[in-house]
């Protein structure tokens, strides 16, 4: 053997002390910062440190983001998306969700608005709004909380404008449940009074000669109920029909404030804040693809890179459950999500897609779990840099690299250092023993 030369020829690669002067040489190039070619290789100073330092980063930023929108589709998280309930009509023209209170249930709801509640009015006839008072009687009003009972002579006003204004103040000052209005349009004016709340059980009466003579006796408007139908979902028991006194009524055992604005239909879901979910489930996919590039790409780095990919890729539950909620498995594992199949799960079942989504066995604890394990792997596992040698465990210079990897192909064959002039060292070499 001449100048370290062995004389066992190209397989000799095998050998350590082979290994190690190329191990010396790349060690003594970082160091100096001397740009010596190792095996086709070029290894400028701290370069590789560079690398691995930039690649921890984004492997670290890329399984937190996906730990944390992972973590928002998780049932048992409290402040995650599916404990997010919300109530929203299809219809909001004809029922208006107005206002909520600890809503714990699901549920989804038919309402048929068929009466709304109305209160009463009564109008008097049109008269000169200038003209002397000619009118003269007694007038009563009777409401449920109370009696008005006066004389009206129109002394005491100069036009029947001024008259039907005492009146009206007269009515109003008796607090009796109804407000009257004087209403002036081209020339004429009436006298209105009208009931301050909806339902029957609000009617008033107005009585009397001077109420006979100009017309306010009539009624121009009945006060009604509200007549509307509920058909629960799921329930089984098909539309129910209630009446209300108010246009303010409530669901979901009175966990859920309506009103209803106009006769008509309308669907009023309570429960998952359907849009909220499939939001938090496209961001959990989009962390779980770019995861799914970043490690895929550097999954020749470690061992534990690798495996890491390897339980990524594998899919958290069945691949019947995942197109169950919208989402498709490609060749490649990345997950493609289809948001309106999600949602049209959610309205069908969600009880079901909680499950599969969020359960303990679901796609996101499963994803959740992976982000976890993978943040858990040291800085060495994560980038295969050995702190305290200063080189790559995988990379072409170690034991690993080519008793585990066998890439022989990274090794240059015409470089310096390379196979083909290596080889004929060591044919050199053996010559020279056989010569003495």
């Amino acid at each position: 053997m001449i100048n370290g030369v062995n004389s066992y020829g190209y397989m000799s690669f095998y050998n350590p002390a082979a290994m190690n002067d190329m191990k010396l040489a790349y060690i003594l190039s970082s160091k100096t910062g001397n740009n010596y070619a190792i095996s086709g290789v070029n290894k400028p100073g701290n370069v590789l440190n560079m690398d691995a330092a930039r690649f921890l980063k984004d492997y670290k930023d890329t399984l937190s983001d996906l730990e944390k929108s992972s973590s928002a589709l998780i049932s048992s998280n409290k402040d995650g998306v599916f404990s997010s309930k919300s109530i929203s009509s299809d219809n909001s023209s004809v029922v208006q969700v107005s206002n909520k209170n600890n809503i714990n249930t699901d549920g989804s709801y038919s309402v048929e608005v068929k009466q709304l509640a109305s209160e009463q009015i009564n109008l008097s006839n049109n008269i000169d709004a200038f003209a002397p008072p000619s009118i003269s009687g007694d007038f009563v009003l009777e409401t449920s909380q109370g009696k008005v009972e006066f004389n009206v002579d129109g002394s005491e006003a100069t036009t029947n404008k001024e008259m039907f204004d005492l009146i009206a103040n007269t009515i109003n000052e008796a607090d009796v449940g109804v407000t009257a209005s004087v209403v002036y349009n081209k020339g004429k004016v009436s006298l209105q009074v009208k009931g301050n709340e909806t339902g029957t059980q609000n009617e008033f009466s107005v009585s009397g000669s001077f109420a006979e003579q100009t017309g306010l006796s009539n009624v121009s408007k009945q006060a009604s109920n509200a007549i509307y139908t509920v058909d629960k979902a799921g329930d089984g028991e098909g539309p129910r029909e209630y009446m209300s006194s108010t246009n303010n009524i409530k669901l979901d055992n009175g966990n859920v404030d309506v009103k209803l604005n106009k006769t008509g239909k309308a669907n009023v879901d309570v429960g998952i804040d359907k849009q909220k979910a499939a939001d938090a489930m496209e961001k959990m996919i989009e962390d779980y693809n770019k995861s799914v590039d970043l490690i895929t790409k550097n999954s020749g780095r470690s061992m534990s890179i690798l495996k890491q990919m390897e339980r990524l890729v594998t899919p958290p539950t069945s691949k019947e459950n995942m197109e169950k909620v919208g989402i498709t498995i490609s060749s490649d594992g990345k997950y493609s999500f289809d948001r309106d199949k999600f949602i049209n799960a959610l309205n069908e079942n969600p009880e079901q897609v909680k499950d599969i989504v969020g359960g303990s066995r679901g796609i996101a604890q499963g994803l959740k779990n992976d982000a976890v394990l993978g943040q858990n792997l040291t800085t060495e596992q994560i980038t295969g840099v050995n702190k305290n040698q200063g080189y790559s465990k995988y990379s072409p210079f170690s034991d690993s690299y080519f008793y585990d990897q066998k890439q022989f192909s990274m090794l240059n064959t015409y470089n310096k250092m390379g196979v083909y002039n290596m080889s004929n060292f060591y044919t050199v070499g053996l010559l020279m023993d056989m010569s003495i």
